[in-house]
C-alpha cells in the first residue's frame, strides 16, 4: 500500500475552486458542530484580513475522482456559509452537499443567522460584499496535505505537533476513523461512524465515551500491567486502544469483552466501546458510586477519580456484590498516599495508584471474598499517619467519612461492620 502524501499551500479560492477534484465531507465525518463562540471567532480572525493570513491544515483524501474532507469540515463549511452570506455563491462545492444530521442542520441553520446578523450589522456594507469576498478567498491559506491512498494515520501523525487554527482532532475523533479502515462494508462504516458521532457528541451524561474510557479503561489498562504515561501526551488515549498487532494467516476470534484484551481493529473495537459503555451506565446506577462521586473539588477529585476506576474494575469482575465494601478497602488504600503528600500532582497519583497493586489484586481474584481479604491486610499493615493534618486533608478526610457512612447500609460483611465501629 502506498504511503504518498503530497503537501502543499493552497488559498481558500484554489480550495473550493478545484473542478476537477471537487471537496466533499464523507459520511463517517463527523458531524457538523461548530458553537457560536467558534463562529464569532473565525469572523473575527478573518474580517481585517488584507494580506495572506494562515489558517491552519487541511487533510484531504483523494478517493474516486473527490477529496474528502478528514480534518478541515468545521472551518470549510463555516467559511462556505460566510461567502454565501456575501453573496458569493460561485464555486462553493460545500453549499449543495446533502445533510444526514438533524443536529447538524440545526448548528448550520443558527450559524447562518449568526453571520448575518455579524455581516450585516456593518453600515453601508451592501457594495462592499463582493469585494469582502474576493478578499476572503484570496487571502486566506492553509497547509494542504492530500493522501493518496487508504491509510490516514500517517497524515495525523504528521499533523500532530502542526498550530492549527482549528479544532484539533481529538484521540476518540481520530480512533473512529483509524478502525473504520478496517471495515471493508461501506454501509457498515458509514453505520459506525454515525454511531459513533452520536456518542461523542453526548456531552451531558456520566457515561461519556472520556470517561469511560480515558477516566476508567485507559487507567486500569495502565494499571494492571504497571505502565506508566505521560499525562502530557495528548493522543495518548488513540495510541492505547490503536488495533493490536496480528499475524495475518492466524485471524483474531472470540466475542468476549475483557477490559485489558488486546485491541482488534474495526467493528470489534466499536462494539467493545458500546459494551463498556453500557456497563458504565450500569455503574452509575449503583448506591456505592453515587456516594463515592460526592467527593468534589481541591484535589480530592484526582484521587475520587482513582477510586471510581479501580471501583468499576470490581464492578465488572463481581457487580455490586460487596462493592460497599471494596469501596472501603480502595479508598483506605488510596488515601493513605493522599495522607503521605504534602503536595498532589498527577504524577504523584498515578505512582501510588500503580504501586498499590489494587488492580492486579481485581483481576487475579476469582471471588470478592479473595480480593477484600487481601485489601483488608494491605491496609492493615500500613503505617497510620498521625491526625494532625494540613487543613486540605481534613477536609479531604470529612468528604470521605461522609461517602464510606453512606454505604455503610449496603455492608453486610460482619467482618467490615466491625472495623467501621472501631
Amino acid at each position: 500500500m502506498s504511503s504518498e502524501v503530497k503537501l502543499q499551500t493552497c488559498s481558500l479560492d484554489e480550495l473550493f475552486g478545484n473542478e476537477e477534484f471537487p471537496l466533499c465531507i464523507p459520511d463517517y465525518q463527523r458531524t457538523y458542530c461548530w458553537r457560536e463562540k467558534n463562529v464569532y471567532k473565525l469572523l473575527d480572525d478573518i474580517w481585517s484580513v488584507n494580506a495572506d493570513y494562515h489558517m491552519g491544515s487541511i487533510i484531504l483524501q483523494n478517493k474516486e475522482g473527490k477529496l474528502n474532507i478528514i480534518d478541515g469540515q468545521q472551518r470549510l463549511v463555516t467559511l462556505t456559509l460566510i461567502l454565501n452570506e456575501l453573496g458569493d455563491t460561485e464555486k462553493l462545492p460545500l453549499l449543495d452537499e446533502k445533510i444526514e444530521s438533524e443536529e447538524a442542520e440545526e448548528y448550520i441553520a443558527y450559524n447562518k443567522h449568526l453571520v448575518a446578523r455579524y455581516i450585516n450589522r456593518i453600515k453601508n456594507f451592501a457594495d462592499l460584499k463582493i469585494e469582502k469576498a474576493a478578499k476572503i478567498r484570496k487571502n486566506l491559506k492553509f497547509a494542504v496535505l492530500v493522501l493518496e491512498d487508504e491509510s490516514l494515520d500517517l497524515a495525523y501523525t504528521f499533523f500532530s505537533s502542526q498550530n492549527s487554527k482549528g479544532v484539533k482532532l481529538t484521540s476518540y475523533e481520530l480512533l473512529k476513523s483509524h478502525h473504520l479502515h478496517f471495515i471493508p462494508n461501506e454501509k457498515w462504516a458509514i453505520h459506525m461512524a454515525k454511531r459513533w458521532d452520536s456518542i461523542l457528541l453526548d456531552k451531558t451524561s456520566d457515561e461519556r465515551i472520556d470517561i469511560t474510557m480515558g477516566k476508567y479503561l485507559f487507567h486500569m489498562r495502565k494499571w494492571l500491567y504497571q505502565n506508566d504515561w505521560d499525562d502530557n501526551e495528548n493522543l495518548k488515549v488513540k495510541e492505547e486502544f490503536e488495533s493490536a498487532l496480528t499475524i495475518p494467516e492466524v485471524p483474531p476470534f472470540g466475542e468476549k469483552f475483557v477490559f485489558n484484551e488486546p485491541i482488534q481493529g474495526g467493528t470489534h473495537f466499536f462494539a467493545y466501546t458500546d459494551f463498556f459503555i453500557n456497563k458504565c451506565r450500569e455503574f452509575h446506577q449503583t448506591d456505592t458510586y453515587k456516594s463515592v462521586h460526592k467527593i468534589d473539588g481541591e484535589t480530592h477529585v484526582f484521587f475520587r477519580d482513582v477510586m471510581e476506576a479501580l471501583l468499576f474494575a470490581y464492578y465488572l469482575k463481581f457487580g455490586d456484590s460487596y462493592m460497599a465494601e471494596a469501596f472501603i478497602c480502595i479508598s483506605k488504600i488510596v488515601s493513605q498516599y493522599r495522607y503521605e503528600s504534602e503536595r498532589v500532582d498527577t504524577l504523584v497519583i498515578r505512582k501510588s495508584s500503580r504501586n498499590s497493586k489494587l488492580m492486579l489484586l481485581i483481576d487475579q481474584a476469582s471471588s470478592p471474598t479473595f480480593f477484600l481479604a487481601a485489601a483488608r491486610d494491605i491496609y492493615n499493615k500500613m503505617e497510620l499517619l498521625e491526625k494532625d493534618r494540613a487543613p486540605i486533608m481534613e477536609r479531604y478526610t470529612k468528604q470521605l467519612e461522609h461517602s464510606i457512612n453512606e454505604v455503610k447500609g449496603n455492608v453486610f460483611s460482619s467482618t467490615f461492620k466491625e472495623d467501621l465501629n472501631e
